[in-house]
């Protein structure tokens, strides 16, 4: 799985984990299909970035 950033990116392989500091906008794929645990508070609302 990779999360790119507006300046760069992180690839994350089977058992890592990254924690994302707040405000930073970022867009999560991946080529294959992966499974994924995302903890956020409830108040986030999430946005599309194009």
């Amino acid at each position: 799985m990779t999360i790119e950033f507006r300046d760069g990116k992180v690839e994350l392989s089977q058992g890592q984990m990254f924690v994302m500091p707040k405000g930073v906008e970022h867009r999560p794929f991946s080529e294959k299909e992966c499974q994924i645990l995302l903890i956020e508070p409830k108040s986030v609302v999430n946005t599309v970035w194009i």
